[in-house]
Parts: C-alpha cells; structure tokens; sequence
C-alpha cells in the first residue's frame, strides 16, 4: 500500500504569494513596464523632433485671426509689452513725420514644444495606459493628425505617426521591463 503525506502549510504560503501578485505586485509590474514603454518612446520622439528649420513662408497659410494676431504682438513689442516672438523686434520710428512700425528679425527656434513633452503612466493590475504630450496649447497644430496645420505638414511629424512606426520597440520595452521586475520580484 502507498502512502502520501502533503503539509498544507506550503500550500498556504503559495495560495499567499499568488494573492500578492493579483492585488500588489501586478499594478507595480505593470507601473514598471508602462514607465519604460514611456521612455523609449520619448527617446524615439526626441531623437527626431524638431526638424529642421524650414524656409518656407507662413503667411500665405495664415487665417485672419492669426494676421490680427501677429500685428498686435509686433505693436505689444514695438511698446516694449510684450516678449512673445524671440528673434523678432519691432520699434516706431517717425518716417516723413508719420510713426511707422518697424519689424526685423527672423523665427527663432525655442525648442519649447520639444522640452515641454512629457508621459505619465496609469497602471491598473491587468492594464497600463501610457499618455504622451504636452500642455503647450499651440502643440495640436504642430505634432497632432486631426488638427496639424498645413505649413507643419510633411515637416513635423505627428505623434500617432511615431506611435504607428513605433509602435513595435515601445511594446518590447514594455514587455522586457515587465518581465524583469517579475522574476526580480518572484525569482523565476
């Protein structure tokens, strides 16, 4: 006759350790990896953006709103009001006893939108969601799909373009760091 003996006690402790898993550890593994999918993906994104500066006229891609706009900023800085616009300056001079609003300067690249981008993570312990971008208002029209404006196209790339071509590596980087923190945390 055979006998077989099985302390339940180590039951108890494994029943423990996958109790663990579904309610801590699964929302810090995914924490992890959605962390690192972030930052392969903002190291894709800053690798490429900004491109070069493009010589190209804006104006003629200019609505009325953004013509009213540009001169009133140019006579908020010819007042000394306003700092908006770098690299461009604006002064009144008397011409023929007339005030004449004077303008040089060029565009000036700031590298604003760039430094401005940024991801959070949320992590729940069966799903992350990883969210890019920045708070910058005039950011849609530069690197969105639905709202890019036409002088931007085909120069910036949007960001559902980086994630379309990308899509594949942030995956990996999620799916490497994930991995890594379970067998750090569990030692498989």
């Amino acid at each position: 006759m055979a006998e077989f003996t099985h302390d339940t006690r180590d039951w108890q402790q494994v029943r423990r350790l996958m109790t663990q898993i579904v309610r801590t550890d699964a929302k810090a593994i995914m924490q992890k990896g959605g962390q690192a999918a972030g930052a392969k993906f903002d190291q894709v994104v800053r690798s490429t953006l900004p491109p070069p500066v493009r010589r190209q006229a804006a104006a003629p891609y200019w609505t009325d709103k953004q013509k009213r706009w540009w001169w009133g900023t140019m006579r908020r800085k010819a007042l000394g009001q306003s700092r908006e616009l770098p690299g461009w300056k604006a002064v009144y001079k008397r011409v023929e006893g007339r005030r004449v609003l004077v303008i040089s300067g060029g565009y000036r690249r700031t590298n604003t939108l760039v430094r401005s981008l940024t991801y959070a993570v949320k992590a729940t312990p069966t799903e992350v969601t990883v969210s890019y971008g920045t708070n910058r208002l005039y950011a849609k029209y530069v690197i969105d799909r639905a709202d890019q404006a036409q002088y931007h196209k085909g120069n910036w790339k949007t960001l559902q373009a980086f994630a379309e071509e990308h899509g594949d590596a942030v995956r990996a980087a999620f799916e490497q760091a994930a991995g890594a923190e379970f067998e750090k945390r569990w030692g498989a």
